[in-house]
């Protein structure tokens, strides 16, 4: 008895590790945080959450979802896990890039690997597109015009951890010395839970605060399968090679080896040694690129 009662002590983490548990903690609040606002019901404009349940086993789950939400607060306290701050202008502008970017892929043009597209599907669908991008351009203007909100703690923008904060600019300590390069082919047409596989490792390289991640389009290439993939058949073809590069401390890179097993269902994965010698962002005054494809 007096042994279970034992408290147990707290490892020290590096930082690494600590990046990388905070990062798979969060995911695992917004999930809960997801089936509690779900548990009710919602509706949108293309989707609909289907079925009901009864009062009393609405009570039990969010019982349980809070019992799983204290807990997960008590590991945070005890390794110091650091909380993400997001402030709100900057994840808009994020969710905005990303709205940027799908407009731009909903015309109907972009619907051409799919079949030949009817002249009135382009006529009625373009102009639609180009008043949704204006309207996006307008609430895009009206954002970065507005206050900045205040950080409810006054704190500075990222929160002393070195986790890169959502829809934000990452600052990094000095990245330079050897490291291991990732290198991940897949195929474009490759998908994760409903979203393109190569935009769900970007999300995930992000929360485990990976430094930066590219992502090349190749224009031809085969696989395991001896298939050949070209865009020279189609203008827009849907199962291009993809590539993501990834360089990081290897400790890192490995920490998401096996959530890249459950994730990439065929393609190849290498790892190498590189040394780096220059990483830096923009510096303060230099112009910045806009942050959406522009039409």
């Amino acid at each position: 008895m007096a042994e279970s009662q034992k408290e147990t002590s707290v490892p020290a983490l590096l930082r690494a590790h600590s990046a990388a548990l905070a990062a798979r903690m969060l995911t695992l609040e917004q999930d809960c945080r997801e089936i509690e606002r779900a548990l009710d019901g919602y509706e949108g404009i293309f989707f609909q959450y289907l079925g009901v349940f009864p009062d009393e086993t609405r009570q039990a789950i969010r019982t349980l979802l809070s019992e799983i939400l204290q807990k997960i607060t008590r590991i945070r306290l005890d390794l110091g896990l650091p909380q993400r701050q997001i402030e709100i202008d900057k994840m808009l502008a994020a969710h905005l890039s990303q709205i940027w970017v799908t407009l731009h892929e909903t015309n109907a043009d972009s619907l051409r690997g799919y079949g030949k597209v009817p002249e009135e599907l382009s006529t009625y669908l373009n102009p639609r597109v180009e008043e949704l991008l204006d309207l996006v351009a307008n609430l895009r203007g009206t954002i970065e015009s507005g206050k900045k909100p205040t950080s409810l703690r006054g704190e500075a923008e990222k929160d002393g951890s070195g986790v890169p904060l959502e829809g934000d600019f990452m600052e990094h300590e000095r990245f330079e010395g050897e490291r291991t390069l990732m290198r991940i082919h897949i195929g474009e047409s490759d998908r994760w839970q409903g979203s393109p596989l190569y935009d769900a490792l970007i999300k995930l390289f992000r929360r485990e605060g990976f430094s930066g991640v590219t992502v090349l389009r190749g224009v031809a290439g085969y696989g395991s399968a001896s298939r050949i993939h070209t865009d020279k058949i189609l203008r827009l073809s849907q199962d291009l090679p993809i590539i993501i590069e990834v360089v990081e401390y290897a400790e890192r890179i490995e920490s998401v080896l096996p959530k890249l097993d459950e994730m990439v269902g065929g393609g190849l994965v290498t790892l190498e040694k590189v040394r780096v010698i220059l990483y830096r962002s923009k510096k303060k005054g230099m112009p910045v690129p806009p942050s959406a494809p522009q039409a």
